[in-house]
């Protein structure tokens, strides 16, 4: 079965707006607050053929940030909006060039999106109350598979499969993990570097959010960066996939010094 990247690749970000009104909700989520996800950065990305696209981030050091292999293949440079919930608007913005971004060398986009992490190499950004990195998952924890907890998700994506402009505020939603298995059910074999969450209640991730973190309840830890939805829509009840970061510390940890 198809998915496609949650990206809205090659749509240029002065189409991608919405009124304020129509921003509470994110495919049945909620509007962020001030200060409530400070680890998470707006993505302004350059494409080398002049256009350009909307992804997520996080911040997991003061000069890193996480994010997706598919958001970064084509950039040619990327602006990083800190310590924001308005998309595209931050009192902090940093202009990064393509040599400092790393991409996973074994990155594939061969049926379900393999390897799909990224490295930002940034200036360094202190940290403030509205800017704040997040931890990564203990080597410990490389056997948890999360199953049956829940995670926030978090984003500016799509609204809703019918609304295909991107909000101005961030958005964040509430979604169970699911077991592997359950994942195959409709996409066929999964690499075990894919964490999947159910998304039958209509919450989901959507075009827009690539990139964005996957958190778990009840604590700071990210254990998950947006990949991919169904090519079908983001609404219809099909699981979404993350990349599942137990699978990659030690590649994080080798080119950032980050454990």
């Amino acid at each position: 079965m198809s998915y496609v990247w949650c990206s809205l690749v090659n749509l240029l970000l002065l189409v991608l707006s919405v009124s304020a009104e129509n921003s509470q909700r994110i495919t049945n989520g909620y509007a962020a607050a001030e200060g409530q996800f400070p680890y998470v950065v707006g993505l302004q990305i350059d494409n080398k053929d002049a256009s350009s696209w909307w992804c997520g981030g996080s911040i997991i050091g003061h000069m890193w940030i996480l994010t997706a292999a598919h958001c970064m293949e084509r950039a040619s440079g990327v602006t990083v909006y800190y310590g924001t919930t308005q998309r595209a608007q931050s009192e902090t913005v940093v202009y990064i060039d393509e040599r400092d971004i790393i991409i996973h060398s074994d990155f594939e986009t061969t049926n379900i999106l393999i390897n799909d992490l990224a490295l930002i190499r940034t200036p360094w950004i202190s940290f403030t109350q509205l800017i704040q990195n997040i931890s990564l998952p203990m080597p410990k924890d490389r056997n948890q598979t999360y199953a049956g907890q829940w995670a926030k998700a978090v984003g500016w994506g799509q609204l809703s499969d019918a609304i295909t402009l991107l909000p101005d505020q961030l958005q964040w939603q509430e979604m169970p993990i699911i077991e592997q298995w359950q994942c195959e059910l409709y996409y066929g074999q999964v690499a075990d570097g894919v964490i999947c969450v159910d998304t039958s209640s209509h919450r989901s991730p959507c075009w827009g959010d690539s990139g964005g973190p996957l958190v778990i309840n009840g604590g700071t830890k990210l254990i998950g960066v947006s990949s991919f939805v169904p090519t079908m829509g983001c609404e219809i009840g099909k699981p979404a996939g993350y990349v599942r970061l137990t699978e990659y510390l030690e590649w994080i940890a080798k080119n950032t010094g980050i454990y």
